[in-house]
């Protein structure tokens, strides 16, 4: 409705929500990738440096995705992690030395800090994916 319509809105008719209960475990807190998640070459699993070869013991997961997505190198990835690390904390009051991860609960928060829009999935099986959280910016 455009505001110098005569027309006001009064109620929404034939409106159905669905609330999802989603735990409120880090990303990218696992250990284990599956065989074909870790094989497909369509995707960087980010379970180890690709730098040194040694295993991540952090939760910087979202931080190094978010690095890829903004253009960093898999072989420079830890400084642009480390800097958004800094720049999510500095925003949300935590000292990054006390940093435990990135929730599901905070990725809307982080939508909004870095102007990104979020998506994950679970893969359910090995060929069925489903969603588990859409953030509200959605224009990437």
């Amino acid at each position: 409705i455009y505001p110098n319509s005569k027309f006001s809105f009064v109620k929404a008719t034939n409106v159905t929500f669905y609330v999802t209960h989603l735990l409120g475990t880090s990303i990218g807190a696992g250990d284990v990738l599956p065989d074909h998640l870790m094989n497909n070459k369509g995707l960087y699993s980010l379970v180890k440096s690709n730098h040194s070869g040694q295993p991540y013991k952090d939760s910087l997961c979202f931080f190094r995705c978010l690095a890829l997505y903004k253009g960093a190198s898999l072989r420079g990835l830890e400084k642009p992690t480390k800097d958004l690390l800094t720049l999510y904390c500095n925003h949300v009051g935590v000292d990054t030395k006390e940093f435990a991860g990135v929730t599901i609960y905070d990725l809307e928060t982080a939508s909004t800090i870095f102007d990104v829009g979020i998506n994950v999935y679970e893969q359910v099986e090995e060929k069925s994916t489903k969603l588990l959280f859409r953030s509200l910016k959605q224009d990437n």
